[in-house]
């Protein structure tokens, strides 16, 4: 089992556990009620997949939507789910509302931490969170293998490292690969959206200075990335499927993939990242990425 909000509250996984959260509206008498309030929980830790809540409403429970936490913007792997009636909750001035949700997990978690904020969609005042659009429409996914190539290492498989490395230097380039399931992306996208971590980097000043950036391109081969190598080779798109300036530590990259993954052509799903410049100079240039090993994982999200 595990703890529940730092309550000491401990469950075993695959039983539901029921808890109440107490929400108190002190505005005047004379004021309108809160209508349309939600409670948002986020679950930092465990997907979606190994999690199901539900919320107490008429005297029934009903099933809640359980969304990925990096939706919300969120750095870390987790689940968020808005919990109540589609219509939410009204809660009149100077009363207290019990609201019954319950939860199960189908795995262990170390460590759990919870969050509960009220939300809504319709109240005009910024201190109030707004709901997500139609998260049971976007689909975020996460690559299936990821690793990256390196020239002074042509025969070294870098699949199972914590970073995805770029490298710019004469003779001696990195490029990152990512995977996904062909099979796990929408046949409609309205958007889509990769997200990479970078955490480190050395002597690249001079290449944001020189207008040096990142770039994606598309590989038309179902490669196995747990044995690619610079050695082994593979054949690369020339279209840059999309790019941006190089950002720094600490800083998510966002990528749009729209206009590809909209296309009627679309068939791949192995993504090639690198320095838009090869061999820049004789100094040893690099940026690293977290990659699907570490805590910041590179992940696409379709809209």
């Amino acid at each position: 089992g595990f703890e529940l909000g730092g309550e000491n509250k401990r469950f075993r996984v695959g039983d539901w556990e029921e808890f109440h959260i107490m929400v108190r509206n002190d505005s005047n008498s004379s004021t309108n009620p809160w209508e349309d309030i939600l409670i948002r929980a986020k679950f930092h830790g465990i997907e979606p997949e190994n999690l199901q809540t539900e919320y107490e409403y008429n005297g029934a429970w009903n099933s809640a939507y359980e969304y990925d936490l990096r939706l919300l913007n969120s750095e870390t792997i987790g689940s968020a789910v808005d919990l109540g009636p589609e219509e939410g909750y009204v809660i009149d001035p100077q009363t207290e509302k019990d609201l019954g949700f319950r939860v199960k997990a189908d795995r262990p978690v170390e460590n759990l931490r919870v969050e509960f904020q009220a939300i809504t969609s319709n109240y005009s005042s910024e201190n109030y969170v707004r709901k997500i659009k139609n998260p049971e429409n976007t689909k975020l996914l996460n690559p299936v293998q990821d690793t990256y190539i390196d020239q002074q290492n042509p025969t070294t498989n870098y699949s199972e490292k914590k970073h995805l490395e770029l490298t710019t230097q004469e003779n001696n380039n990195s490029y990152a690969l990512l995977k996904f399931e062909n099979s796990n992306i929408p046949t409609s996208v309205d958007t889509a959206q990769l997200y990479l971590y970078q955490y480190w980097g050395s002597a690249f000043s001079d290449l944001k200075n020189s207008e040096v950036t990142v770039r994606i391109y598309t590989v038309p081969e179902d490669l196995n990335l747990e044995s690619t190598t610079w050695k082994t080779g593979f054949e690369v798109s020339d279209e840059i499927v999309a790019e941006k300036e190089i950002l720094g530590i600490r800083e998510w990259y966002r990528f749009d993939l729209t206009d590809y993954f909209k296309s009627s052509t679309k068939d791949e799903a192995t993504l090639l990242v690198k320095f838009s410049k090869d061999s820049f100079d004789n100094e040893e240039r690099r940026i690293r990425f977290d990659s699907s090993e570490a805590d910041r994982p590179p992940y696409l999200v379709f809209g």
